[in-house]
């Protein structure tokens, strides 16, 4: 187990915009994966309302709601695995990384081999600094799922900052393939159209180009997603 370095903002990237962004679509598209499970599952009621709230911005109630759930005493290993897992995104959502983080680890207890669980974990970890931590637990997440979109994202930003520039350039470029081969139902779970994941991809991409002396790709991966926002109409 690699052990987390002390609690520290990450190095600067760009533009922190990028990195807002990209949580944005982590958690609509956390969102949208477990609503599509739970449907699936047949949830029970109670735990349903809970997800509504959190999903309509009524976050402090919604996690009143969760937190009751879980203190049922009867409870499945399935039942607590969800219910923890939803507080988790219930607080990521409210931008508590550290409570985030407390819910999707009782969450793993139950479900180790989870791989959007280990995904969520790293991006919480990413928030309060613990990057090698936060590694960590990406790489669990794509060894379990190596399609994990939002792994192969995040993880290239941590390597990032960590000074692994190849190991970024590399996920960056799995990240595209990933996208390219997607059919729209697998899009639509990572909460993203294909175009804008394309151009940020391509944009973070070409910044590591950059700063690995490639400039020539740098400006084609620019060029190519210039070219997407012309289509987009921006």
């Amino acid at each position: 187990m690699v052990v987390a370095c002390g609690k520290r903002s990450a190095p600067a990237r760009g533009s922190g915009t990028a990195r807002a962004l990209l949580l944005a679509a982590s958690l609509l598209a956390s969102c949208s994966t477990r609503e599509e499970a739970r449907a699936t599952e047949g949830a029970r009621e109670p735990l349903r309302h809970a997800a509504e709230l959190v999903a309509s911005g009524e976050l402090d109630q919604g996690i009143r709601l969760l937190q009751e759930l879980a203190r049922a005493p009867d409870l499945t290993v399935a039942e607590r695995v969800e219910l923890h897992s939803q507080l988790g995104h219930a607080q990521a959502r409210a931008r508590r990384p550290d409570l985030a983080l407390l819910e999707l680890e009782v969450a793993l207890e139950g479900a180790p081999d989870d791989a959007w669980l280990h995904y969520a974990a790293g991006v919480a970890r990413t928030e309060l600094g613990e990057l090698e931590a936060a590694r960590a637990s990406f790489d669990r997440a794509l060894e379990l799922d190596p399609r994990h979109l939002k792994a192969l994202q995040w993880r290239s930003e941590v390597r990032h900052d960590l000074r692994d520039l190849p190991g970024a350039r590399a996920d960056l470029d799995r990240a595209l393939a990933c996208i390219e081969a997607a059919n729209k139902a697998v899009l639509r779970g990572w909460g993203g159209e294909r175009r804008a994941l394309l151009r940020w991809t391509l944009e973070r991409r070409a910044e590591v180009l950059e700063q690995l002396g490639e400039g020539e790709l740098a400006r084609t991966d620019r060029e190519r997603s210039l070219k997407l926002a012309t289509e987009d109409g921006e």
